[in-house]
């Protein structure tokens, strides 16, 4: 789809009072998170031909928004008006539509971000139909009718993009271009569409399993996550730092337990918010998912059979709907609650490692069972070994699941399938608003990171990374590295800070990481890891330089 509106989705599932998408008599005007609004020609079904539905409906991307857990609520006061029949209008360029963190918005025409769009402006009196607030955005929906000079000047703005486009041809998108979605985790509540059938919401809680639990739980810890609650019945601890759930598993006979069985110390299971836990289960099992009837889970909800025989869960009560786990464990303090921790606050993505070959398999598992989409894919050779993989998301866009698969017999993804035993998780990568401060407080606690890169790195990055002012000699303290576009467009941010723990769950190792307007994973030091991670497999003599020359 390229450069129109989805037109039957974007009001009526956000506003608080619906109204009829696509009449002819009213004028409507939406602005998102108190952003300026922009016009996108919002042109009937049919691209060849130019109708006149007197709609415009759009958002634009706040280049310079806080995209943090400290975005406020605001609101309006509702006033009543009229528009006269002869009330002058006129167009202003504006810019074009985009989310919160800057890259194109998922429900609205797709135009590069930088990209002008046009919005039509029709005096100050307006009749407001509905205002809804939530923590992400507020959204004054406002109306008026419609007369011939609107419908001049709507033909006059259509054909203004039309010899625009022509002008700037280059700055489009390709047919079906993915969209990643909305940063960070905290974006508008999912429902189940014919583009997210199986109502995916988020990431609920990540599950690991450990002989001797007490080494888990320091490393939790030590890496700023509290013992919230307990199982009733099970040995079964839940740890939480912000909206991150880990739940640790050391109940003998559990399917988590009996994962330790076959892969020793092991993420086993993973679980995702949805709309509706039993309307995602039977979606994914009539598309070919295996169901999970074992009476072994870790969670009484719905589960099926995922990447090398883990589990994965669907979780529907989160939220404003209260908590999944008040039903079966005790709170050991306040309900629910979300400490504050080193600074972490969501999860970023889960990588996963599969056997080569297999990488095509699951792709297709989550793309066939749950729409998922590819955002990335890398070819990384390093100095002997290498790797693809392929970066995907959910619809709803709060989820992403990078898949590796080696290349060779040597690399280190095969090195992790044979210390773990099997496919599975290879890292958790969680997000934080200031990764200098988080990263000095895991250093505190003796977390350990992976090597950083040379001196020449943080030399050059001022070249890669054009117009960042990121501090050097605290990025070089730890290790830090950066990637993204740096600072483009007349200002606007797009940088990604990331860091890595060495292994510390078997082969399973942890990842920081710190989004400033880049939604991507660290392209540009992708092969830089790969290449550390090597280097650390040939000090260690898994790899033999001598004989791959």
């Amino acid at each position: 789809m390229v450069d129109r509106l989805l037109w039957k989705e974007v009001v009526v599932d956000d506003a608080a009072q619906g109204f009829e998408v696509g009449h002819n008599d009213f004028q409507h005007v939406v602005d998102i998170a108190g952003q300026g609004v922009c016009f996108l020609d919002f042109r009937h079904g049919n691209h060849d031909v130019p109708e006149f539905p007197g709609i415009f409906l759009a958002v634009r991307a706040e280049r310079h928004a806080n995209i943090g857990r400290h975005r406020q609520t605001q609101g309006f006061r509702v006033e009543c008006g009229a528009v006269a029949a002869d009330h002058p209008c006129f167009l202003q360029f504006l810019t074009a539509a985009g989310n919160l963190a800057g890259r194109q918005a998922d429900h609205v025409a797709k135009l590069r971000v930088g990209q002008s769009g046009i919005v039509l402006q029709c005096g100050e009196k307006f009749h407001v139909i509905a205002i809804k607030r939530n923590s992400h955005a507020y959204i004054p929906i406002f109306s008026h009718g419609t007369c011939k000079i609107l419908r001049a000047i709507t033909w006059i703005a259509h054909t203004l993009r039309v010899i625009r486009g022509i002008l700037c041809g280059n700055n489009r998108p390709f047919e079906g271009e993915p969209v990643m979605g909305p940063f960070p985790h905290d974006a508008p509540p999912a429902q189940i569409t014919a583009q997210n059938p199986a109502g995916t919401d988020g990431f609920e809680f990540v599950e690991f399993a450990h002989r001797e639990p007490e080494k888990l739980d320091a490393l939790f810890r030590r890496m700023g996550y509290q013992p919230v609650a307990r199982h009733r019945t099970k040995n079964i601890t839940l740890y939480r730092q912000g909206d991150i759930t880990y739940v640790l598993n050391a109940e003998s006979g559990s399917h988590g337990m009996k994962f330790v069985d076959e892969h020793g110390p092991c993420a086993p299971a993973m679980a995702w918010r949805v709309v509706n836990a039993k309307h995602a289960f039977d979606h994914a099992v009539a598309n070919g998912a295996t169901p999970y009837e074992g009476n072994d889970k870790t969670l009484d909800v719905p589960a099926i059979v995922g990447i090398g025989g883990s589990l994965l869960y669907f979780v529907d009560t989160y939220g404003d709907k209260g908590s999944a786990y008040s039903d079966e464990f005790d709170w050991l303090d306040a309900t629910d609650p979300k400490p504050e921790g080193v600074g972490f606050y969501y999860l970023d993505h889960l990588t996963h490692n599969v056997y080569r070959g297999n990488m095509d398999k699951w792709w297709d598992f989550y793309r066939d069972l749950f729409n998922f989409k590819q955002i990335h894919f890398f070819d990384i050779d390093g100095r002997i070994t290498g790797l693809v993989s392929r970066a995907i998301t959910s619809p709803c866009g709060k989820i992403r699941i990078p898949l590796n698969e080696s290349k060779d017999d040597t690399s280190q993804i095969e090195e992790y399938l044979k210390k773990y035993g099997g496919e599975g998780i290879q890292h958790i990568a969680v997000g934080t608003d200031n990764i200098y401060d988080s990263t000095d407080r895991l250093a505190a606690n003796e977390l350990k990171f992976m090597p950083g890169p040379p001196e020449t790195y943080y030399e050059m990055s001022k070249d890669r990374v054009q117009g960042h002012d990121e501090p050097l000699e605290r990025m070089k303290e730890h290790g830090i590295l950066i990637d993204g576009e740096g600072v483009i467009d007349g200002g606007m941010t797009k940088i990604l800070l990331q860091i890595f723990s060495k292994t510390v769950i078997g082969p399973i190792f942890f990842e920081f990481i710190q989004r400033k307007g880049d939604e991507g994973f660290g392209e540009g030091n992708f092969r830089a890891l790969f290449e550390s991670i090597e280097e650390d497999q040939i000090r260690r003599g898994v790899l033999n330089t001598e004989a791959a020359e």
